[in-house]
């Protein structure tokens, strides 16, 4: 299978797990829902660590890293917002334009990582209710 295959499937499969993450989050099922967006996260590591063996040159990747501000963020919109990055990313892959993919995937992991971050922050707060 090649590189491009590979990188396409990890992305499918993140976008399985994110509509699992947004089906959890209306039953309001955390436990779900953080197993869902670990899986989200593990895909999208394994297709960034397939984009960085498929270029040998770091330049063509220097300054390709951004990360978006995103301030307060709701969870169902967040998740939408990146699948619809996800999506992009794929389509690029398709058109084996992958400096464009590799962008879209890397904000789509700072999405995921922000989602985490956001889940860790409510469940803390939980417990000290408690």
């Amino acid at each position: 299978m090649a590189i491009n295959e590979k990188i396409s499937k990890a992305l499918k499969s993140a976008m399985a797990y994110i509509d699992d993450s947004l089906s959890a989050l209306n039953k309001k099922d955390d436990d779900a829902l953080a197993d869902s967006l670990w899986y989200v996260g593990a895909e999208l590591e394994y297709a960034l660590f397939l984009f960085l063996i498929t270029f040998t040159d770091e330049n063509n990747m220097s300054g390709l890293k951004s990360n978006p501000k995103l301030e307060k963020i709701k969870l169902d919109s967040i998740l939408v917002d990146l699948k619809n990055i996800l999506l992009e990313a794929e389509r690029f892959v398709s058109d084996e334009k992958l400096l464009d993919a590799y962008e879209r995937l890397y904000v789509a992991r700072h999405y995921a990582l922000k989602v985490n971050d956001e889940l860790a922050r409510k469940k803390h707060e939980m417990l000290k209710k408690k």
